[in-house]
């Protein structure tokens, strides 16, 4: 992970801690908390990664709207 992980780690478990949200109700303890958090971090930081993020093109891109729907010519451009 990124330098200051533990620290983003650390905050992200006192929020999950304390949240109320339908997705922290199973957490009940900090180390809990904190393997929940370095999950989180983790898939945040591979979807930084992730080539569908910023390649509007990219075949893994999720298509909200039609209007972000890629045409056969767009496809078949690609290799």
């Amino acid at each position: 992970m990124a330098p200051g992980a533990d620290d983003r780690i650390e905050r992200l478990a006192r929020s999950l801690l304390s949240s109320t949200d339908e997705d922290a109700a199973a957490i009940a303890d900090i180390e809990t908390a904190r393997r929940a958090a370095v999950a989180r971090l983790k898939d945040s930081e591979a979807r930084t990664f992730d080539p569908a993020v910023t390649d509007p093109l990219n075949s893994g891109v999720i298509r909200r709207t039609s209007e972000e729907t890629a045409t056969d010519a767009e496809v078949e451009e690609r290799p």
